[in-house]
């Protein structure tokens, strides 16, 4: 098995990384037996040019492959809601066949939102924050609990709660956060745009 962490760079600095050192030691005790595994080294991996970057690491047993790509924020005009069958995500896996098929429904939304059981989870790529014109709720029924989502949540930035498919229409926006998004990024919809 297969496992991705993902990072973000900007301007030379690397975010989270204590987050990200965490979940890819408890992964790698998980899956393969191996304590206090390493991320790489970023500080020969960095560009030395300011800006936003992606660094993404595949690894099982060992790291397999370590990239560090430039970063842009995919804007969104609408998402699609949909309900899924059960299915677990709680470790951030190459294995994504599930969401692919989920995202190949989504017609001519940009995302999609999904649904199990009525209650909202995920997107194909990010947790979510709903804005009821006060406060940012995620949904406690989530299928990755992400890094971003639970900095957000330690510093109450965000709270937790169950979101039913049919509570949608009671905030004002969703927002898609991951490790490269944060809630004031904009990559969010009014959920008039969400079907």
């Amino acid at each position: 098995m297969k496992f991705v962490e993902t990072i973000k760079i900007r301007d030379g600095a690397i975010c989270d990384l204590e987050r990200h050192a965490l979940r890819f030691a408890e992964t790698s005790e998980k899956f393969f037996g191996v304590k206090n595994a390493l991320l790489p080294d970023f500080k020969k991996l960095i560009p030395v040019r300011g800006g936003l970057f992606k660094a993404r690491i595949v690894y099982g047993e060992k790291i397999e492959r370590v990239e560090v790509l430039p970063y842009e924020f995919k804007r969104l005009n609408s998402l699609k809601l949909l309900e899924a069958e059960p299915f677990a995500y709680a470790y951030k896996s190459l294995e994504r066949n599930r969401f692919e098929a989920l995202y190949a429904q989504r017609g001519t939304c940009d995302e999609i939102i999904i649904s199990i059981n009525g209650r909202v989870c995920d997107t194909s790529y990010s947790n979510l924050a709903f804005f009821d014109g006060k406060r940012f709720w995620t949904p406690s029924t989530y299928l990755l609990n992400g890094t971003k989502r639970r900095k957000l949540l330690e510093k109450g930035k965000i709270f937790e709660r169950e979101i039913k498919a049919a509570d949608i229409k009671n905030f004002e926006s969703v927002h898609l956060i991951n490790a490269m998004i944060d809630i004031e990024d904009g990559v969010s919809v009014p959920v008039s745009e969400v079907f």
